[in-house]
């Protein structure tokens, strides 16, 4: 928390290591003990759990110049452009769990008068997964499969399971329907949440020198990913991540050094894109995780018992959801 809360507000801030939860080697059965406390249904807790975690915070404003004089205010008008999987998350493609805790996140957005964004790269992204995932339904799909006892008996919250939430009691469950519906449910998260869609972008990126220079970066962000999770990833995802970095840090303008100063942000709940836009950025973070800002909020605006569950609930460890 140190590490994170010290880059924020001192972009120049040299940060040599970030460590996540997962990075310690935790023993399976100790994850379900570690998330089983944070889970566990109790105010107390999660208003101490904020406040134990919060002191970080604390000390890096204390101690930096311009953090002693940080309002509410320094936080508000900020643009963030979410990510594929803020987007899949807040419509329940990893399970009611995450759904509420990112549904809650968006709310405090809202309340703090921030704008968000889907660029077209997402955009674009959203609509070729949510494709390709339809397309393995075909391939496993099966009419003889009884989409109540698979939810019964189902141990992970992803695609498929929640194909199965959908189909469940269906006389018509063809997939092109389920398609639709999950572009709709998408529809309605924009909505609701008045995000916004950026589709005009003044970045020619048939430019060969901004095409190379978006290569560059999804080749990093490959080679980082693949050796901090110790299998491969798809390069058409480091692709369309370093455009959105690309195009925020277009936005910026090259013009930021902290919070206080920096209006635009990616937000994502991939911690090993954070921890390579950490490695490499030498001012303010361009990548967020929802748990950071939502720290940042928790200080400053009105706060309910729902507000530090949802926050608590960000430090569980994850079981490695796909989305």
């Amino acid at each position: 928390n140190l590490s994170n809360f010290s880059k924020l507000i001192d972009g120049t801030t040299d940060i040599k290591d970030i460590v996540n939860f997962n990075d310690l080697n935790y023993t399976q059965f100790e994850i379900e003990i570690i998330n089983s406390f944070l889970n566990w249904e109790n105010d107390e807790k999660n208003i101490a759990v904020f406040n134990i975690s919060n002191i970080a915070l604390e000390y890096c404003l204390i101690s930096n110049k311009k953090g002693n004089a940080f309002k509410l205010e320094s936080l508000k008008d900020k643009v963030f452009y979410l990510d594929t999987n803020i987007i899949f998350r807040a419509i329940g493609i990893n399970g009611e769990f995450r759904k509420h805790r990112i549904t809650t996140f968006l709310n405090k957005l809202l309340e703090a008068k921030e704008t968000l964004v889907i660029s077209k790269f997402t955009f674009e992204e959203i609509k070729s997964t949510i494709k390709y995932y339809v397309s393995t339904l075909n391939r496993k799909y099966s009419s003889k499969i009884n989409s109540n006892i698979f939810i019964k008996y189902s141990t992970n919250a992803d695609f498929l399971e929640f194909y199965h939430i959908w189909r469940k009691n269906r006389s018509n469950d063809s997939l092109e329907l389920f398609e639709a519906f999950l572009l709709g449910e998408i529809d309605k998260i924009k909505t609701e949440f008045k995000i916004k869609y950026d589709f005009n972008i003044d970045i020619d990126f048939t430019d060969k020198k901004i095409e190379e220079i978006i290569l560059d970066k999804a080749s990093s962000i490959n080679t980082y990913k693949t050796n901090e999770k110790n299998y491969s990833n798809y390069i058409e995802a480091s692709v369309i991540d370093a455009k959105n970095i690309y195009l925020i840090e277009k936005k910026r303008n090259y013009q930021y050094f902290n919070i206080f100063d920096c209006k635009y942000y990616f937000i994502s709940s991939d911690q090993y894109l954070r921890k390579w836009d950490y490695s490499i950025n030498r001012t303010v973070p361009t990548v967020i995780l929802p748990s950071q800002w939502m720290s940042l909020l928790l200080r400053y605006l009105n706060r309910s018992s729902d507000d530090f569950k949802s926050f608590v609930s960000f430090l569980n460890i994850s079981n490695n959801e796909k989305f």
